[in-house]
C-alpha cells in the first residue's frame, strides 16, 4: 500500500479469525485499533490463534493489543467486554470507541452481537461482519455500503439466500462432526479446523475488508478452500431493501426478492400464483 490506512477500527472478537486477521492487517499498516473481547485465551485456542504460549491465560483482547502494539509501535486500546453486555465500568470506554470509530469489525461469530452492532445508536461508523463456515472450509466477510442504507441486518438474510441458491455453496453450512467441547459450559463448542485453514482464510477475509472498503457499495463474498487448496469466490453486491411496519413487527425485504417474484408470476401467467415465503425473523 503506498500510505497507511488510518481509520479508526474496533474489532470485536479477537478469536482465531479476529486475531489473524488483525495482525495481517496491522502488518499492512491497516487502521488504529481498539480490540473488544471478554475472553481469554485457553490452551486449545493456540491451534488457530495468532498469540502464543506466552499469553496462555490473559484477557484475549489485552494480549492481543499487546501484540498490535509492538508491531506498530504505537498504543493499542484493549477493552475486556462482552460486546453485548458491558460492564457498568467498561461501558463508558466501549461507547466511547463505538462513537469515535470510522470501522467496526465483527470477528465475534454471534448472530446477536452482528444484529445488535447492526443497529448501534449514536454510531456512525461502517460494519463489517468476517466469520468462517461451520467446517472452516469457507470465510465469509459481509460490509455495509458506506452511507449504512443496506445494515449487516439485511446483508445477514441476503446472505442466507444466497448460500440456499447458489449450487456452488452447496454444504456450505454442513459440518463435519459434532465439535468439541472444551469445559463444562453449554456453550463451550469449538469446531475441528485445520491450522493452515484458518491461516488461508483468515488473510482472505484481511485481503476482502480493504477491498470492500475501497468502494462504497455493500457486498457479500464467500472464499471456499477445497481439500486440495484450491480456492473459490463467489461475490455478490448487496441488494437495496424495503422496510413494511406491521404492529411491532419490521418486516424487510429487497430488490431481488421482488425480481424473482416477477420473474415467477410472468413465466406462470396468465394463472394465478401464490407460495411461501422464508425469512430470517429475530426476536430479541
Amino acid at each position: 500500500h503506498a500510505t497507511p490506512e488510518r481509520r479508526r477500527a474496533v474489532m470485536i472478537g479477537a478469536g482465531s479469525l479476529g486475531s489473524q486477521m488483525a495482525v495481517d492487517l496491522a502488518r499492512e499498516g491497516a487502521f488504529a485499533w481498539t480490540i473488544v473481547d471478554d475472553d481469554y485465551l485457553l490452551p486449545h485456542n493456540l491451534v488457530r490463534h495468532a498469540l502464543f504460549a506466552g499469553d496462555l491465560g490473559a484477557p484475549k483482547a489485552a494480549a492481543l493489543a499487546n501484540r498490535l502494539t509492538g508491531l506498530l509501535d504505537e498504543p493499542v486500546q484493549a477493552i475486556q467486554s462482552n460486546a453485548l453486555d458491558p460492564l457498568p465500568e467498561q461501558k463508558d470506554a466501549l461507547d466511547k470507541a463505538m462513537s469515535e470509530a470510522d470501522i467496526i469489525i465483527d470477528a465475534s461469530a454471534s448472530v446477536a452481537a452482528s444484529r445488535a452492532l447492526s443497529d448501534l445508536p449514536d454510531c456512525s461508523a461502517r460494519r463489517v461482519c468476517a466469520f468462517f463456515n461451520p467446517a472452516g472450509t469457507a470465510v465469509v466477510v459481509l460490509i455495509e455500503d458506506a452511507t449504512r442504507v443496506i445494515k449487516l441486518r439485511d446483508l445477514e438474510a441476503q446472505y442466507h439466500r444466497l448460500v440456499l441458491t447458489d449450487a456452488s455453496l452447496s454444504g456450505h453450512l454442513s459440518t463435519t462432526g459434532p465439535g468439541v467441547r472444551y469445559t463444562g459450559s453449554c456453550r463451550a463448542l469449538t469446531n475441528r479446523i485445520p491450522a493452515s485453514n484458518a491461516a488461508i482464510l483468515s488473510g482472505l477475509a484481511a485481503k476482502g475488508v480493504i477491498s470492500a472498503l475501497s468502494t462504497d457499495a455493500a457486498t457479500m463474498t464467500v472464499w471456499s478452500l477445497s481439500t486440495e487448496g484450491e480456492v473459490s469466490r463467489v461475490h455478490r453486491a448487496g441488494e437495496g431493501v424495503t422496510h413494511l411496519h406491521a404492529g411491532e413487527w419490521t418486516i424487510t425485504y429487497d430488490a431481488a426478492l421482488l425480481e424473482d417474484l416477477a420473474s415467477m408470476r410472468q413465466a406462470k401467467l396468465p394463472n394465478e400464483t401464490g407460495g411461501v415465503l422464508l425469512g430470517v425473523a429475530d426476536m430479541s
